[in-house]
């Protein structure tokens, strides 16, 4: 139960899979704040670990719905369904909690004063990879006194249940969903503040192949999602070039000659994109590097690359996936409904 008795009523919705060894920190963190959430609903979207058995150590104001297979958009829709409170608030299961940052979230909706309140997500921790991928590769992580964190997410934030509902909730797509909810929010004419102190902290634990497989499923739905320039829109440039200097000799010489040309530009184009990556985000690789002593100079200038080459790559085959799967049609990605596992408290 909560440690304070001045609880807020809202309810706390954290779609979670696979979360056994970190949900509890999330939960300890939330039953701890300066005022504690009236109730917590943790949606386990299909775990095959004890991340539903460490929800319910803290019954009832846990309370845990369990479905068969469930991408974040879809468990944070079952969530709101559920919820007993006007306002609710979001998190994922890896992430941590400051102690202010429920009631900043919270205390200017109960007043009127907003619809929508957004907190900052802060890097804490993570994988090597992951920090590479976020401080130089992703456009949405921002640096300032307190460290980098990601604009905006889904989670870390809190709003009326009804402006959920009014929006149509979160899309099912596994990518670009946080992105579609936020424009649908800021179309709706919700009042939306911004709360710096509203503070959490987010350590993704991401190997290079974690990454491949991401990137790849991520660049598939961002085009099912209907945004195909928001993920692609420079490799569409960079390889459109590319491909044309092919093209250009291999008419003019050989294809064997154009291939060659293709191969050597490509090792260029990725030497120059990382130089650039490393040039544009210098002042969040200086924090970067700042906070995370096992980054260095050395270990960025050859990752960069590398990880800058694995992300095109899957992002390409997350783009013929695409193609050949969605738009002809071989084997489409569907939405069925979420099936409940156990009864819904």
């Amino acid at each position: 139960m909560p440690a304070s008795s001045e609880v807020l009523p809202v309810s706390v919705i954290i779609p979670a899979y696979n979360e056994e060894a970190s949900l509890g920190l999330l939960l300890e963190d939330l039953r701890v704040q300066e005022r504690p959430p009236a109730e917590v609903v943790v949606v386990d979207a299909g775990s095959t670990d004890r991340t539903a058995e460490v929800a319910r150590a803290y019954a009832p104001w846990v309370r845990v719905i369990q479905v068969d297979r469930a991408y974040p958009g879809q468990a944070r829709n079952i969530g709101v369904a559920y919820a007993r409170y006007s306002i609710v608030a979001f998190w994922d299961g890896e992430m941590r909690i400051a102690p202010q940052t429920l009631k900043r979230l919270c205390e200017p909706i109960l007043s009127d004063k907003a619809d929508f309140a957004q907190g900052r997500l802060y890097l804490r921790e993570g994988s090597d990879v992951f920090w590479v991928y976020a401080t130089i590769v992703l456009g949405s992580f921002v640096a300032d006194e307190k460290g980098i964190y990601s604009l905006p997410p889904v989670a870390c934030c809190a709003m009326k249940r009804s402006l959920y509902v009014q929006v149509g909730g979160c899309p099912p797509y596994r990518a670009s969903e946080d992105h579609v909810f936020r424009r649908a929010v800021e179309r709706s004419g919700a009042r939306i503040i911004e709360e710096p102190e509203a503070i959490s902290w987010w350590s993704p634990q991401v190997t290079a192949k974690g990454l491949f497989r991401k990137t790849r499923l991520y660049a598939r739905h961002n085009l099912i999602a209907g945004d195909p320039l928001r993920w692609f829109k420079r490799l569409y440039v960079y390889y459109a070039g590319l491909l044309l200097m092919v093209l250009l000799v291999g008419l003019l010489w050989s294809w064997g000659r154009g291939l060659l040309t293709g191969a050597f530009l490509w090792v260029g184009l990725i030497g120059a994109r990382s130089t650039w990556h490393l040039w544009r985000k210098r002042g969040i690789i200086r924090q970067a590097l700042a906070f995370r002593r096992s980054l260095s100079w050395g270990y960025l200038l050859k990752m960069v690359p590398l990880l800058t080459a694995v992300t095109d790559i899957a992002s390409w085959l997350g783009f013929f996936d695409w193609l050949l799967l969605d738009k002809v049609g071989i084997a489409p990605e569907k939405y069925p409904d979420p099936q409940l596992k156990t009864p819904a408290a």
